[in-house]
């Protein structure tokens, strides 16, 4: 019984941290997500054992690129871009695109 009540309780836990984190998600790429690393269940009074916690994936850095320039931008109005595409920094990287000096 003790045990089936750690588990839902750190489930509960789990839930309301994602849904926390969901919803406040900062402008840049620095995550809230990142003091998260384990939760402790308590089996019993002399048994404890750590379970690693599904870590939640990072949220992806979104970037503006113009269709013929070689950065990528923090900002969709950096160097004057007209219609800029959006993509994360991730796939700008992966295309040879590197930090624009103007906003990075």
């Amino acid at each position: 019984m003790r045990k089936a009540l750690s588990l839902v309780l750190a489930l509960l836990l789990l839930l309301c941290m994602g849904a926390c984190g969901e919803a406040e998600q900062p402008a840049d790429s620095s995550s809230s997500h990142a003091g998260l690393s384990s939760v402790v269940v308590i089996e019993s009074e002399d048994e404890a054992s750590e379970e690693e916690a599904p870590q939640p994936e990072a949220p992806a850095e979104w970037v503006y690129v113009s269709r013929t320039g070689k950065c990528y931008h923090s900002i969709s109005y950096c160097s004057n871009m007209q219609s800029p595409l959006r993509m994360t920094k991730a796939e700008a990287i992966e295309r040879g695109r590197r930090p624009c000096q103007n906003c990075y």
